[in-house]
């Protein structure tokens, strides 16, 4: 299972910490926290905090006790989740160094992580994220054909692929408080940054899982969608300075290869019927529901 965590390895107490909050990932917990852990630094704290769930994450986190901590919190809130973590971390008297936000459900080697733990340590580096990819394989047609352009309109923004990993320095870190209890958390994170203050880090690529089917992949996608609604409405300055023109999304889409063209209309339509599926979600009085889907039967 590789190396247990060491206390305090660093020089002045300094630890990197890698906060993973999950809630019902039983079926892919495991696969995650493999990856993660080969490869990874001993000194490297890797923190899984369960919230909310009713399946059995929290046991297959421990299995790679004490390597992994755990904590299991009665309720589902993801941002709640990390806020908790981060408590968690600020009770050592180990000071914490680099923080990673990692989904339960995203593959990313240990080796890869050191990469981008080392980015954050570099002297003005605030924030950095992996670049990432959509595995499709098991996906359907329709599906693969959305990522297919999707891909190529937003592959070259940051942030813009949904990589489900994203680091602060200590430094950066100090940019903003706890997480609010929004859905689009990654997208707040990485709203409190520059262009020039984020980085990719090309040694590292993480994998999301694309929903198999394309009723899968809209209700999905729709809370994702819901999610920069509600973050563009709570946080309209830090959402203003993230927005891009439609114009500019044009002039990619005409550079896509021609291959890609025929597949065009699908994507549009699907990202209609996303768009006003999320409209409603979000205007909708109730919470906007949490999304599973079948990835996780698989």
């Amino acid at each position: 299972m590789g190396p247990f965590y060491q206390k305090n390895p660093y020089p002045g107490g300094m630890v990197d910490a890698i906060l993973i909050p999950a809630h019902n990932e039983e079926v892919v917990i495991a696969r995650t926290l493999t990856g993660l852990l080969k490869g990874l630094d001993a000194g490297v704290r890797v923190l899984v905090i369960c919230n909310g769930c009713s399946d059995g994450t929290a046991q297959a986190s421990r299995a790679f006790a004490p390597r992994v901590e755990v904590l299991d919190l009665p309720e589902g809130s993801k941002p709640r989740a990390m806020n908790h973590g981060e408590a968690h971390l600020a009770q050592e008297p180990d000071t914490v160094g680099a923080r990673v936000f990692m989904d339960a459900d995203v593959e990313l080697t240990g080796e890869e992580m050191q990469h981008l733990l080392a980015a954050l340590a570099r002297p003005g580096v605030l924030a950095a994220e992996p670049g990432s990819r959509y595995e499709t394989s098991h996906s359907s047609l329709s599906v693969r054909a959305f990522y297919n352009v999707w891909t190529g309109l937003h592959g070259g923004q940051r942030g813009d692929l949904g990589g489900g990993v994203c680091g602060v320095s200590a430094e950066g870190r100090k940019r903003f408080g706890e997480f609010p209890d929004i859905i689009a958390d990654d997208g707040y994170l990485r709203a409190h940054f520059a262009a020039d203050e984020i980085i990719t880090v090309p040694q590292a690529c993480s994998v999301v899982q694309a929903a198999q089917s394309y009723s899968d992949h809209i209700r999905v996608r729709s809370r994702v969608r819901a999610g920069v609604y509600e973050l563009a409405a709570e946080y309209p300055q830090l959402w203003a300075a993230k927005r891009r023109t439609t114009r500019s999304l044009a002039r990619k889409a005409i550079s896509l290869p021609i291959s890609s063209w025929p597949l065009i209309p699908l994507y549009l339509w699907a990202q209609w019927r996303i768009r006003s599926r999320a409209r409603v979600l979000f205007e909708a009085s109730a919470p906007i529901p949490w999304e599973s889907d079948s990835r996780l039967l698989r």
